[in-house]
């Protein structure tokens, strides 16, 4: 499974995979931008409803965010 987030559509990503398929950014499909599961990073509704933004950012710190 896949994602994609606003930053895919609209950053360097888009850039790069224009350059490297030779096509027109309106040509390309989502699915040449989607960032992979793997990489996608998330923390359960559970573990962050009661955390301050700090503490998340700490996380994602911690894990190479």
């Amino acid at each position: 499974m896949e994602g994609v987030d606003s930053r895919d559509l609209t950053g360097r990503k888009v850039l790069s995979t224009v350059q490297k398929c030779s096509q027109l950014r309106s040509d390309l499909s989502v699915e040449d931008v989607m960032t992979s599961k793997a990489d996608l990073h998330a923390l359960p509704y559970s573990a962050i409803e009661g955390a301050k933004i700090g503490d998340i950012l700490q996380t994602f710190k911690e894990i190479g965010q």
